[in-house]
C-alpha cells in the first residue's frame, strides 16, 4: 500500500514546534514534490515492542502495583484505628491494673512507631486518598490565590490547542495552500501562531508562587536556612524526575509502537536523541548542552524552569536581609538579559517569526535559553513581593502598600487596570500577524522590540487584570477563574504538559489520510487534545505523579518552628503565606 501526500520545505513541525513550544517555528509552507512511501515497510519497522519498552510497561505496572498495595494497606489501617477507637469508648470504664516499670510499654510503643511509619508511606500511595486531594483538596489558606488554577488551565489548554495547530500544518496537511493564504491574510489565526505566551504565563506562575513558599519556609523552618535551601532543591528535582522519566521511556519505547499507518513513521525520529542523551534531559541541563540532539523537544521548559527555580531561595535570602538587595538583584537580571537578548538578536540576526523563513539559530541560541526566557519569571517575583506586602505589612506606608490600597479602593484604578492589562495581552499575541505576513520588512528594532518585551508584557497585562483579585475584589473573575473545576484541573497540569504531545502525535498521526485545514476542524481538534490529555494526566497523576509528590512533602519538608502559644492583647494576627508546593509547576 502507498500513500501520496505533500512535502514542505522544512523540518516536521512535530521536531520544530513541540520541540521549542511555539509557533515561531512554522515556516511557510512549499509544496515541492511528490513523496511516495511504501508504509508496509514502515509499519513494520516501527511497530515492533523491544526490550525497553518491556521494561517500560513493567515500570507502569509497578507503580500501579503499589498504588493497589499501598491503598489497602491504607484502608486496613484506617478499619484498624476506628476498632481500636471503639474498643477505647467501651473499655474506658474497666481501666486495667498499671504495671511497673516500662518494660510492658516498650513493645507497643515500636509497634505504634512502625504503624506510623508504614501508615504515612501507604497513605502517600492510596488512590482514594490522592483521588480526594485531586478532586475536593483546595487551598485553604489563601483563597484569593485559587484565580491561578483557572490561569494555570487556560494556559495549558492554549499550549495544547497551538501544538495541534502547528502539527497539522507542517505534517499531514491535505490543503497547504488555503493554510498558507490563511494564515497570512487572517489576523485570526494569530491566536494560535501567539500561544507560545501561554509558556511564559508558567515561568510567571514559578517566580510569584516559588516566592511565596520559599519565603514562607525560611521564615518557619526549625533547621539552618542552607539546609532548609538544599532541602528546596531535592524536593523540587525528586518532584519532577519520576513523571518525566516514564515521559522519556513512554516516547522513546512505547509511542512508536501504539499505532501505525502512513504518516506515524515520524514519531521515531524524536526518540533517536533520547537514547543518547537521555541524562542530560533529567540533569536539565539540555538547553545549553547539544541543544541540535535535545532529548524530548519540549523538555527546554523543564530545564528553564528549574535553572530559574535555583535562584528562588537565594532571592529569598538577599531579600530577607534587605529589601534592597533584592530589588537590586532583580534589577541586576533584568539588565543582563535585555543585554543578551540584544547581542544575541543582532549577532546571528535572528527574525521574528515571518512565514518566509527562520534561521536555526532562533530556537537553539536564542528560544531556549535560560537569559532569554527569565523577565516573565522576574515578573512573577516582583509581583510576589508586592502581595507579600500586602499581606504582611499592611500597615506600612511602603510605596508598594500605596499601590495596594489605590487598586483595593478605588474603582476606577481598577477597572484602568483591566483595560490596560486586556490592551497589551491583545497587542502582544495578535501584533505577530503583521511579522507573519509576506513582504514585511525586516526591522531590527521591531524585531528586538517584539522579541524582548512581548513576553514579559503579556504577564504584566495578565497581572493588571488579575491582581485585584488577590486583593480581595474582583469578585466575577474570582467566581470564574476561582472555581473549584479549575482547581482540580489545575493539580494535573505538570503531567498534561509532559504527556499533551503524546496525545497530540498519536491521535493525528494515526490518520489515513492527510489532515485538512479548516478552522472548526482546528477547533474539535483542539478540544478532542485537551480531553484525552486530562483523562491521560489524570491516571498518571494518582499512579506515578502523585504518590512521589507525598512521599517528597513527607520526609523532605523541613521542620517548621512552633507556633507562639499565646498572642498578647492588641497585638495583630497575620496571615500566613503558604500555598501548596503542589502549586509551583
Amino acid at each position: 500500500v502507498c500513500q501520496v501526500f505533500f512535502f514542505f520545505k522544512q523540518k516536521t513541525a512535530y521536531e520544530i514546534s513541540l520541540g521549542l513550544v511555539g509557533s515561531e517555528m512554522c515556516i511557510r509552507d512549499r509544496y515541492i514534490g511528490v513523496y511516495i512511501i511504501d508504509t508496509k515497510s514502515v509499519v513494520n519497522e516501527t511497530s515492533k515492542l523491544t526490550a525497553g519498552g518491556i521494561v517500560t510497561y513493567t515500570l507502569y505496572s509497578l507503580a500501579l502495583f503499589f498504588v493497589i498495595v499501598g491503598s489497602i494497606i491504607s484502608f486496613t489501617l484506617k478499619v484498624k484505628q476506628d476498632s481500636n477507637m471503639n474498643n477505647k469508648g467501651t473499655d474506658s470504664d474497666s481501666s486495667p491494673t498499671p504495671v511497673s516499670g516500662d518494660l510492658m510499654n516498650r513493645p507497643e510503643r515500636n509497634v505504634g512507631q512502625y504503624e506510623d511509619l508504614l501508615k504515612k508511606i501507604s497513605e502517600c500511595f492510596s488512590a482514594p486518598k490522592i483521588v480526594r486531594d485531586i478532586l475536593y483538596g483546595a487551598n485553604e489558606v489563601d483563597k484569593n490565590l485559587n484565580i491561578l488554577n483557572g490561569v494555570r488551565v487556560l494556559s495549558m489548554g492554549w499550549i495544547i490547542v497551538g501544538h495541534v495547530f502547528q502539527v497539522v500544518a507542517g505534517n499531514v496537511l491535505y490543503n497547504a495552500q488555503e493554510y498558507a493564504q490563511a494564515v497570512s491574510k487572517r489576523r485570526a489565526y494569530s491566536f494560535y501562531l501567539g500561544s507560545t505566551v501561554s509558556v511564559d504565563v508558567f515561568f510567571f506562575l514559578t517566580g510569584f508562587l516559588g516566592i511565596l513558599v520559599c519565603t514562607h519556609l525560611l521564615e518557619t523552618s526549625r533547621i539552618h536556612k542552607a539546609l532548609t535551601v538544599l532541602m528546596l532543591y531535592l524536593h523540587r528535582f525528586l518532584r519532577l524526575l519520576p513523571i518525566y522519566g516514564i515521559c522519556i521511556l513512554s516516547v522513546v519505547y512505547l509511542l512508536p509502537t501504539w499505532s501505525q499507518g502512513p504518516f506515524y513513521y515520524k514519531t521515531v525520529s524524536p526518540a533517536a536523541n533520547c537514547k543518547d542523551y537521555w541524562y542530560l534531559a533529567i540533569l536539565y541541563v539540555n538547553n545549553f548542552i547539544k541543544v541540535d540532539k535535545i532529548c524530548l523537544g519540549w523538555g527546554w521548559y523543564l530545564s528553564n524552569d528549574f535553572q530559574m527555580y535555583l535562584l528562588i531561595p537565594l532571592i529569598c535570602i538577599l531579600f530577607s536581609m534587605r529589601k534592597m538587595y533584592g530589588w537590586m538583584a532583580i534589577g541586576f537580571l533584568t539588565l543582563a538579559s535585555i543585554v543578551a537578548q540584544i547581542i544575541v538578536i543582532i549577532y546571528y540576526d535572528i527574525q521574528f517569526a515571518v512565514l518566509d523563513g527562520l534561521k536555526e539559530e532562533f530556537g537553539t541560541e536564542y528560544y531556549i535559553k535560560t537569559y532569554c526566557r527569565i523577565l516573565p519569571f522576574l515578573v512573577g517575583i516582583a509581583f510576589a513581593w508586592m502581595y507579600l506586602e500586602y499581606k504582611k505589612n499592611r500597615e506600612n506606608p511602603s510605596f508598594l502598600n500605596k499601590i495596594n490600597t489605590l487598586i483595593q479602593e478605588s474603582p476606577i484604578i481598577r477597572y484602568i487596570l483591566y483595560v490596560v492589562g486586556f490592551a497589551i495581552m491583545w497587542v502582544c499575541v495578535f501584533l505577530c500577524y503583521d511579522f507573519y505576513k509576506p513582504g514585511h520588512s525586516k526591522n531590527t528594532f521591531e524585531n528586538v522590540m517584539y522579541l524582548i518585551f512581548s513576553r514579559p508584557g503579556f504577564v504584566i497585562g495578565l497581572m493588571c487584570c488579575i491582581y485585584p483579585a488577590f486583593l480581595g475584589k474582583a469578585r466575577a473573575l474570582q467566581a470564574i477563574l476561582g472555581n473549584e473545576f479549575w482547581s482540580c484541573l489545575g493539580k494535573l497540569t505538570f503531567a498534561a504538559y509532559l504527556f499533551h504531545p503524546l496525545v497530540i502525535v498519536f491521535s493525528i498521526f494515526s490518520a489515513e489520510e492527510p489532515y485538512y485545514f479548516k478552522g472548526v476542524n482546528l477547533i474539535f481538534t483542539g478540544v478532542e487534545a485537551f480531553v484525552l490529555t486530562y483523562l491521560v494526566s489524570f491516571f498518571l497523576a494518582v499512579v506515578i505523579e502523585y504518590p512521589f509528590v507525598l512521599l517528597s512533602k513527607q520526609f523532605l519538608r523541613p521542620g517548621r518552628k512552633r507556633a507562639p502559644e499565646k498572642i498578647q492583647d492588641g497585638e495583630k494576627h497575620q496571615q500566613p503565606i503558604h500555598p501548596s508546593l503542589q502549586t509551583i509547576t
